[in-house]
């Protein structure tokens, strides 16, 4: 009997262990599964990460891969989240059995039964388990400090993301006040269109009137100038001819000298070296030679010392040369001219350059240099301006023919324009030259004018003829 109960009892210690030996090995197997899923998840955790930091650089170009061939970022993020959600119940299925397994682990006993596992196997066991578990904590650390990096990452782009649509917000509203502005300047535009459009014709009706007004100037000075030459013609023999011209905006005084009935004499200094200074100086030293002043004026520019500015000739005697230098003022206003007599008595006004190549000072008995010319072979001085409002009263002389020449002042402030518009069209000189502006005067009895002005330069003066001292 009591062998039966021994025999009993050691069969069954026998099944004890073995059942003990066969369920711990199962959850050493088990947990050594799981160690690997783990390790494997952790593997393919790490991998799909990378995945998920080349795809956020790319910032939404196509991977082409074999895993993400449609939406690659979506489909990395899937990943990640599924991949993670493994990681973890991996994690706690590792713990459980861990746990299952230290806590049903048979306890030691003192009974003589062949172990399942020896204890050289166990610490091997134990051995292996202990580095995977140290592998995966570190893992794990790796993994936790990977997803703060993400989460920061995730803040930073949310906190771009709310900055990019502040942007847009402020964008938007600038747009719409850009296109508020736009439709306010369209409108604008299309008053300053309108107003255009009514200037344009406006202007269109002045530019047709004014060349109405202009073809009838043009035959008046046409009719104009065949007067004068007609009462040219029937007075040859006076000694002169004086005249009142008015246009539709200004009034002239103008006398026409026979050349060959009258001198015309430059004067500057008396005997005394003093200038003559004003046109009774000149008619006083005329009545002297029983001879009459029948016209003068103030003939060229001056310095303040009243000496001539440019070549003055006299009685064949240069007393100063010409002056070609570039400077400002109207004497400078190129090409400025000469006006001239030579030896034999024949009068010209020449372009100062002209004039200085031709060397014709050689042969000049009486010379004043002065600027600007009005008008060069036929045309008006290339710089001068219809419309222009600088206006004074000016002074000139211009050449009809060989044998007629023209002074010429203005009753009222002019512009130089329609001063030489003057001497060519009404007079038909081919040649003129300016003499004086602002004190600009003229000594001429007919018609009731004797500026008697002082302190001028050079006076030119018309009397009947007079014995002239030549140079030779």
């Amino acid at each position: 009997m009591y062998y039966s109960i021994l025999t009993y009892i050691i069969g069954l210690l026998l099944f004890i262990g073995t059942s003990t030996y066969n369920y711990s090995q199962n959850t050493i197997n088990n947990t050594t599964k799981c160690a690997d899923s783990l390790a494997r998840c952790t593997s393919d955790y790490i991998y799909h990460k990378s995945l998920y930091k080349d795809e956020t650089k790319k910032r939404g170009k196509i991977f082409y891969g074999t895993h993400f061939e449609n939406n690659p970022k979506e489909q990395c993020q899937t990943n990640l989240i599924n991949c993670q959600n493994a990681t973890n119940a991996y994690k706690k299925r590792f713990n459980e059995l861990t746990k299952q397994y230290n806590v049903e682990k048979p306890a030691p006993t003192t009974t003589q039964i062949p172990p399942p596992i020896t204890p050289t196997e166990t610490t091997q066991t134990t051995n292996v388990l202990q580095p995977n578990c140290n592998s995966l904590v570190q893992e794990n650390n790796f993994l936790k400090q990977r997803i703060n990096a993400l989460e920061q990452e995730k803040n930073t782009l949310q906190s771009d993301n709310t900055r990019l649509q502040q942007m847009k917000q402020t964008l938007s509203q600038e747009k719409n006040s850009l296109q508020n502005n736009n439709a306010s300047f369209i409108q604008q535009i299309s008053v300053l269109e309108n107003e255009r459009n009514q200037l344009y014709n406006d202007n269109t009706k002045l530019t047709n009137d004014n060349r109405d007004l202009l073809q009838q100037n043009d035959k008046t000075a046409a009719n104009y100038k065949r007067f004068i030459q007609a009462l040219i013609r029937e007075n040859e023999q006076s000694y002169g001819m004086t005249y009142f011209y008015s246009d539709v905006q200004n009034q002239f005084d103008a006398y026409v000298v026979n050349i060959a009935k009258n001198s015309i004499v430059f004067y500057h200094n008396n005997a005394k070296g003093k200038p003559y200074g004003n046109f009774n100086s000149v008619n006083q030293l005329l009545h002297e030679k029983n001879k009459q002043l029948i016209f003068a004026t103030n003939g060229g520019m001056f310095h303040a010392n009243r000496n001539p500015v440019g070549l003055y000739i006299e009685q064949g005697a240069t007393k100063v040369p010409i002056n070609l230098k570039d400077n400002t003022g109207n004497f400078f206003l190129k090409p400025n001219g000469v006006f001239y007599i030579d030896k034999q008595g024949k009068v010209g006004v020449k372009e100062s350059e002209a004039f200085n190549k031709l060397r014709l000072e050689k042969n000049a008995q009486f010379a004043t240099q002065s600027g600007p010319m009005l008008v060069i072979d036929r045309a008006i001085h290339p710089k001068f301006n219809q419309n222009s409002t600088n206006k004074r009263i000016r002074s000139g002389v211009g050449i009809i023919d060989d044998n007629h020449l023209v002074f010429i002042i203005s009753k009222q402030p002019v512009n130089f324009y329609n001063f030489a518009h003057v001497f060519r069209d009404f007079f038909g000189c081919d040649n003129a030259l300016f003499l004086d502006g602002a004190i600009s005067q003229m000594y001429l009895p007919e018609l009731n004018r004797n500026d008697n002005g002082s302190n001028y330069s050079i006076i030119i003066g018309v009397s009947e003829k007079l014995e002239l001292t030549r140079t030779e």
